[in-house]
């Protein structure tokens, strides 16, 4: 029985109508390795705290599990990732933070630390947050603007897709390094220098507080049919932003294409660059390939003001000729020594702005093939 149950599809598995029900004899055969697949009703649920049954299901070592759809919403704390790891959340799932939980000023709906091989499936499911609440009380000591709903830090091989992801007190998705020493929070040391083999796909980031996504320190990262929409809150305020918090953080190898990001408080795509430089950073290399920027309250684009002909890093920000973006929006804030903005609307602002950068050369509406790299972008 327990080896045919570990042989079973999870489109199969979801049909058993079993599967919402506690179920000790499954949890005793999914414990002694009996069992490749399981529910994670089966170790119990609370409509009021389901965190303990859903993170003894995460911690059971199962390769599969599923989270069914319960009689109603799985309310929960904090919930912790492992590696070597599939979950499917099943269509109408909502995962939601529990109301008054979530004190730490880092507190995230679920955290990748330091895992490998993480695949997270929820097409038609929901993790949601409560980001009114964080702005208030206590929730504002010292800071209301860390309690992402997905972070991932110094993992490898990390699968996301079709998820919807809402109204988190930080970042919808939050992908970086545990390099990063913030000063009295000891979570944050011995992890590896960046997460690596991303992908983000189908995914819509909606509402939350700080950005829909925020990419501090990754090396091969694809994100494709993902949105990124009304953000407002804390500062930036972007669909996307780009904030590397250290010299050593990686920015390489990321795609992003077939995408949308609009009515955003802040910019739609920000880069902020303050902390890597020419001579001690790896170079840049960011590719956008058929993504639609608009509507966004700030600017479409914005590159900080850090850049310039001594500071700006090394690589490369292509914007292929299948965006659309309105370059009319678009800008890069200069040094005091200069003026205070550069609209990125004419041919000769286009042509001062690789004076200004040329090691970091960023191009708008790039033809294929880009050989001055010998790379493509990847076909739909």
């Amino acid at each position: 029985m327990g080896q045919a149950v570990a042989d079973m599809s999870v489109h199969d598995f979801l049909r058993d109508p079993t599967i919402t029900q506690a179920n000790l004899t499954a949890v005793t055969e999914v414990n002694n390795g009996q069992r490749g697949i399981a529910s994670a009703a089966w170790w119990g649920f609370d409509s009021a705290n389901a965190t303990t049954y859903l993170q003894d299901a995460i911690d059971s070592g199962v390769a599969v599990l599923v989270v069914p759809k319960m009689s109603s919403d799985w309310h929960v704390d904090p919930i912790f990732l492992r590696s070597d790891l599939q979950i499917v959340f099943e269509n109408g799932v909502v995962i939601i933070s529990r109301q008054g939980s979530f004190t730490g000023v880092a507190d995230a709906l679920f955290t990748m630390r330091d895992c490998r091989n993480v695949h997270l499936k929820g097409y038609g499911a929901t993790f949601q947050m409560r980001r009114s609440e964080y702005a208030t009380g206590s929730y504002q000591t010292p800071y209301a603007k860390w309690r992402h709903t997905l972070t991932i830090l110094g993992s490898d091989n990390v699968t996301v897709e079709g998820l919807t992801l809402k109204e988190s007190g930080g970042d919808g998705i939050y992908i970086g390094s545990g390099s990063w020493r913030r000063s009295g929070y000891p979570h944050y040391i011995g992890f590896p220098g960046f997460s690596s083999n991303v992908l983000i796909r189908d995914v819509v980031c909606e509402s939350h507080y700080r950005q829909g996504i925020g990419i501090v320190s990754v090396d091969n990262l694809t994100i494709e049919n993902c949105t990124f929409s009304n953000t407002v809150g804390a500062s930036p305020k972007s669909g996307i932003d780009f904030t590397p918090n250290d010299v050593s953080c990686l920015l390489s190898n990321i795609i992003i294409r077939n995408s949308l990001v609009e009515g955003n408080d802040g910019s739609g795509i920000n880069f902020n660059f303050s902390y890597l430089t020419q001579t001690g950073s790896d170079p840049v290399s960011i590719l956008f390939d058929n993504v639609t920027v608009k509507n966004n309250i700030s600017k479409e684009v914005y590159f900080s003001s850090n850049l310039t002909q001594t500071t700006a890093p090394d690589g490369y920000i292509y914007f292929s000729n299948t965006c659309n973006i309105d370059m009319s929006d678009a800008k890069i804030g200069l040094p005091p020594s200069g003026s205070s903005t550069l609209t990125l609307n004419t041919a000769a602002n286009l042509q001062q702005l690789q004076t200004i950068t040329p090691n970091l050369d960023i191009q708008f509406y790039k033809q294929r093939p880009m050989v001055n790299y010998n790379i493509t972008f990847p076909q739909q």
